[in-house]
């Protein structure tokens, strides 16, 4: 399941409400001294379009 990150304390450049999508930054995050200035999100799981019949 993947997750997004939102910075609830502001840290190096980023500043509080930043959304941090990218997968390999957010595991380098949570794995670091800055897990405790963010929250995780679950990011929703995409669903095919629905398909119109007409």
């Amino acid at each position: 399941m993947a997750y997004h990150l939102v910075v609830t304390t502001p840290f190096g450049d980023r500043q509080r409400g930043d959304t941090i999508t990218d997968q390999a930054e957010v595991a380098r995050i949570l794995a670091g001294e800055q897990a405790d200035k963010v929250v995780k999100v679950q990011v929703p799981v995409e669903t095919p379009a629905a398909v119109q019949e007409g």
